[in-house]
């Protein structure tokens, strides 16, 4: 087992090296309704991430701040997600700016032992979880 758990982390920190040869993450629109796990991953690699806005899912939009810690766009406008990843691409500040708070963000409210924390509260408290 620790074996396996070496090769794991071994792919997964060559897999975040790869994240960060590009400009940022994309997340394309899919059926679920939520951001899949490149968006956190993205992050955790300090590459900023471009997504489609999720409509009718305020939960999810309550997430991370637009153009502070992830980058929205509207998915039934192509020119706008072409501008959008030409400002990523030429806005190395930006960029940087915006990976860096994301980063933050999922290292302060995102991981898996506050998430565990917050279902045990739920279960035995009946206190729904805050994710933001």
């Amino acid at each position: 087992i620790s074996s396996l758990r070496h090769i794991r982390k071994v792919l997964h920190k060559n897999y975040l090296k790869v994240l960060q040869k590009g400009c940022c993450v994309l997340n394309l629109p899919q059926l679920f309704k939520g951001y899949a796990g490149r968006v956190l991953d993205g992050m955790a690699a300090y590459v900023p991430v471009l997504t489609w806005r999720i409509e009718n899912c305020p939960k999810t939009e309550q997430l991370f701040i637009d153009q502070k810690e992830i980058v929205l766009y509207d998915h039934t406008r192509i020119d706008e997600l072409k501008n959008k990843i030409q400002q990523l691409n030429q806005d190395d500040q930006l960029a940087k700016t915006i990976a860096t708070n994301a980063h933050q963000k999922i290292i302060q409210t995102h991981t898996a032992e506050k998430r565990i924390d917050q279902i045990y509260q739920w279960i035995h408290n009946g206190r729904e979880p805050i994710f933001n």
